[in-house]
């Protein structure tokens, strides 16, 4: 790549990410505070100081003190700061994710030519488009709303951030300095005090990294212990808070009474139902553009003719299988809701339940539906297996955003969290999409298959939209 077209490329991305400042800026500049949880923070924060009210929420309602922390702060300064502060978090985020994945493949010596400054600029317009694939009320809770915005938005860049930094450990050459374990501390214990859903996947990942080295016999330096200690310590003194306790008891008695008399069956049936019913819906978008890259990198497979008569079957298979899934998906998109629905019909899930969805209340269309995408779900880990090179990673990332919902299980608020916990699930799904891209052969159906994930964006966007005028 010649200097100049090095700069050319870096005065673009300037300007992307600066559209994308300015842009959430103007959307931002609409949003104020709303009747519930913000009044509420607005009220308290504004009559305690800050290391009274921590302890009081510590005591009282939830060991996430870091981001009860940053709502004391910014709930007492200008509501511009806010807004200034998250557009940057807007932007921040998919760098994060571009860098994330930068550094996976870096040491990938079969493209690693590809994945050096000049496919900055593709990366972030797919990690962009992330916004666009996201549920629009998942996305609204999690990074627009000010009180979601400070509890999902900014501890998923933080854990991205720390993320990214492990992976350098694990995929580069293990050198990272020390100014960069400090950021990677700071960021973990900004996420593990801040969501347990991004500290559960940070954990996750710096054990699995840890295993690896010991495994095969790998010096694991001290700073990186420190930081797995750190997370550890941060994540436990976030889940041991005695708020936690009284937490669920209102959760129960305001969201779901009936909560402690479900049996352990029935508690099963729910997290099934509401987990399958997500990947249905909220995170159909990511599986059609996995799919669909997926087929693209087994035709090309095919095509290249080295694979054996057995290998070849294979990926017939998993393609036709795949394009299969992948109709159907983008047919519930469209308007055939009895394909994607799974039998959860409540009204409202974020006030009181006083009724669950039951089994006996499913009709066989939404058995068959519950049963369609439950394949489709776990096709989709085969598939993935089948069509990556990073294969474990791949693999792993895809059953850390099944398990980043599976989690609630335990929790009342499974239905009243509402679409929020997907954020998370879906920026997981879309480091797989980036993943998998880079697989892709050099040329037009690089061009092509982003252009598709630009219309399968916009599409998305315009039917929630006309979805939501509807509702009006």
């Amino acid at each position: 790549m010649t200097g100049k077209v090095a700069e050319w490329k870096k005065v673009h991305i300037v300007m992307l990410m600066s559209l994308v400042f300015i842009g959430s800026l103007i959307v931002l500049s609409f949003i104020g505070y709303s009747d519930g949880d913000d009044a509420f923070f607005l009220e308290y924060c504004g009559s305690m100081g800050l290391g009274e009210y921590l302890k009081w929420r510590y005591e009282t309602w939830t060991g996430r003190m870091i981001s009860e922390a940053f709502m004391h702060i910014f709930f007492n300064a200008n509501l511009w700061v806010w807004r200034v502060v998250n557009a940057g978090m807007l932007v921040a985020l998919p760098i994060a994710l571009v860098a994330l994945k930068q550094k996976v493949l870096v040491s990938n010596s079969e493209i690693s030519g590809s994945v050096k400054y000049g496919t900055w600029l593709v990366g972030l317009l797919m990690a962009l488009l992330c916004y666009a694939f996201l549920d629009i009320k998942a996305f609204g809770y999690s990074a627009i709303w000010i009180t979601g915005s400070m509890n999902y938005l900014w501890p998923m860049v933080c854990g991205i951030v720390a993320l990214g930094i492990v992976a350098e450990v694990a995929f580069g050459t293990g050198e990272v300095s020390t100014f960069k374990y400090v950021i990677a501390w700071l960021c973990a214990v900004i996420a593990a005090m801040s969501s347990e859903q991004m500290g559960a996947v940070l954990l996750a990942f710096q054990v699995t990294c840890i295993a690896e080295k010991v495994w095969k016999k790998k010096k694991v330096r001290l700073k990186f212990v420190i930081l797995v200690v750190v997370t550890f310590g941060a994540f436990l003194l976030s889940s041991l808070a005695p708020g936690n306790a009284l937490r669920i008891v209102s959760a129960i008695e305001h969201n779901m009474p009936q909560f402690e008399q479900l049996k352990f069956g029935e508690r099963f049936f729910l997290l099934v139902q509401w987990l399958i019913s997500s990947f249905a819906n909220e995170n159909a978008v990511f599986l059609i553009a996995i799919w669909l890259v997926g087929i693209l990198l087994l035709v090309f497979r095919m095509k290249d003719g080295n694979l054996t008569q057995k290998e070849t079957l294979r990926a017939k298979g998993y393609a036709i299988v795949g394009g299969v899934f992948l109709c159907v998906a983008i047919a519930g998109k469209c308007g055939a809701t009895r394909l994607n629905d799974i039998g959860i019909n409540l009204a409202e899930m974020t006030g009181l339940i006083e009724q669950v969805p039951q089994v006996i209340e499913m009709s066989m269309l939404q058995w068959r539906a519950l049963v369609w995408w439950f394949f489709a779900m776990l096709f989709t880990l085969f598939f993935l297996w089948e069509v990556s090179r990073e294969k474990l990673l791949v693999t792993l990332t895809y059953m850390g955003a099944v398990a980043s919902e599976v989690i609630l299980i335990f929790s009342p608020t499974i239905y009243s969290s509402g679409e929020r916990v997907f954020f998370l699930a879906g920026l997981m799904l879309m480091f797989i999409v980036m993943m998998l891209y880079e697989s892709l052969p050099k040329g037009k159906v690089r061009v092509y298959y982003v252009s598709s994930l630009v219309l399968l964006g916009m599409g998305n966007l315009f039917l929630q939209a006309v979805e939501l005028l509807g509702m009006m």
